[in-house]
Order: structure tokens, then sequence, then C-alpha cells
């Protein structure tokens, strides 16, 4: 099981993506990894993040947008400008030519123009 994290800038305009290639494939996807034995959701998710990411959350900024089999997805509003983001932890030592991880910023007014997994409308995340 899987906790992803959407995490908005201060404006609530853009969110953190992570462009993928990996064997001759490029998709997007929203920060996040596998939910360890012992952790619940919330604290994979703000592990997950720091490691990834670097960026800190807190568990109380985290607010479920959706549950399923495969994994909890919450939103995280923050504090964060457009810093340069840079990928760490595992993602970063397993980069190679052919698997890249690659985070940056999207703006919200352009997700129905992509797709990005697991996929969560955009009306979801306005709601918020």
């Amino acid at each position: 099981m899987r906790a992803t994290v959407i995490i908005l800038d201060e404006s609530e305009r853009y969110a953190i993506a992570i462009g993928r290639m990996k064997n001759g494939r490029s998709y997007l996807v929203w920060p996040g990894g596998r939910i360890e034995e012992g952790e619940t959701p919330e604290q994979a998710a703000v592990r997950e993040i720091q490691e990834e990411l670097a960026i800190s959350l807190e568990m109380s900024s985290l607010e479920q947008l959706e549950a399923t089999a495969e994994g909890i997805t919450f939103l995280a509003a923050t504090k964060l400008q457009h810093q340069p983001l840079e990928i760490g932890g595992e993602e970063r030592e397993r980069m190679t030519e052919y698997n890249a991880y690659q985070p940056y910023w999207q703006k919200l007014a352009h997700l129905d123009q992509v797709s990005i997994f697991p996929l969560i409308s955009l009306e979801r995340i306005k709601k918020k």
C-alpha cells in the first residue's frame, strides 16, 4: 500500500509532481511511497516526502483525499514557494540514464492537460 501526497505551494495554484522516465516510458506521479510495517499512512507520507524531496511536512497538514486498495492520497497545503526541487533518498541512488526522477511545480490549472498518477480530479483538489 502507498501513501501519496499532493503538495500545494503557498498560493495553492501549483503542486509538486515528479516526472518519471523508466524503461523508455515517460509519465508523471505525485510524490510518495510504500507504507512500511508499523507506520500509519500519515507517518509514511511525511517520511516519504522528507526522503524524496527534503521537505518537512507536519502530519497535521495532511488532509485525506482518497483511499483505494492501492493506497491513500493526501493533500498538504504549505507555505512553500517555488524553490528549486531535487530528488533525494533511494530515488536519487537508483537514478540512471534509463531510470530518472525529476520533481517540478505543476500548475493546477493545467492538470486537465496531463495525467499524474494516481489520478485525482482538479475539482477534488480545489474543494479542499
